[in-house]
């Protein structure tokens, strides 16, 4: 698509496991056929750099911008310049504490209990019991907080939960985790729906990525600790590439 479209810019989102190495790895990695890691640095990268004179990799918590939900991606940016990351607007207590000592106050995580007001509590997160060694999944009052990661699929009994009845969160509910607003025409049977939302970027977050993009598009190109420069020709030198 990348070389059909020609593109100025490419922008690309996924899970931050893309970051990691297999267990296998521990010894010697494993290759870009089997571990993500590998496939990032020696394919996914180098394919870019050779269309794309930077390329950016961040992860961002789409909490630190206003959404009511952690959801941690990896963000791609490749362009004819550098990218600088987004600073967060939102924070924790104690991330909020350090950026009044230290730059723009943030406002507080937007939470779950806030973004559904529904009566109850909503609960979340704990242990898994689907395998016979485990022991019963345990949850954890998530009302107060961003709620755990959306998924594109129902799990078992992965929640979150709205108690005291344990019911599951409606549709509805779920696209306003994501940011969406109401209404927002989602089509298809139940399960299509579901995973539309769940393997979303949220609004709020795409707004901050495209908004980084726009920035960067008037700033002269600029060397960042996430960037990958295009390589000379004849290729990456040995030892250079991440």
């Amino acid at each position: 698509a990348i070389d059909c479209l020609e593109p100025t810019w490419f922008v690309g989102e996924n899970v931050v496991g893309l970051r990691s190495h297999r267990a296998a790895c521990e010894e010697a990695c494993q290759g870009p056929d089997l571990c993500p890691a590998a496939y990032l640095d020696h394919v996914i990268i180098p394919d870019l750099l050779a269309r794309y004179d930077r390329v950016s990799v961040v992860v961002l918590d789409a909490a630190d911008y206003g959404v009511p939900q952690h959801r941690r991606r990896l963000i791609i940016f490749a362009g004819p310049t550098s990218v600088k990351p987004p600073p967060p607007t939102h924070g924790g207590p104690t991330e909020a504490n350090q950026y009044r000592l230290f730059g723009p106050r943030l406002a507080p995580w937007v939470t779950v209990g806030e973004a559904l007001s529904v009566e109850g509590r909503i609960i979340g997160g704990g242990r898994n019991d689907s395998l016979p060694h485990r022991s019963p999944r345990t949850f954890r009052d998530i009302t107060d907080e961003p709620c755990t990661t959306i998924p594109a699929v129902r799990v078992g009994n992965a929640g979150p939960f709205i108690t005291p009845e344990l019911t599951r969160l409606t549709l509805a509910q779920l696209a306003q985790i994501q940011d969406f607003p109401e209404g927002h025409p989602f089509v298809g049977a139940q399960e299509s729906k579901r995973r539309q939302i769940g393997n979303a970027v949220p609004p709020k977050l795409a707004q901050v990525i495209g908004a980084a993009v726009m920035e960067s598009i008037n700033e002269a190109s600029r060397a960042t600790p996430n960037d990958y420069p295009r390589p000379p020709r004849g290729g990456i030198p040995r030892g250079a590439d991440r």
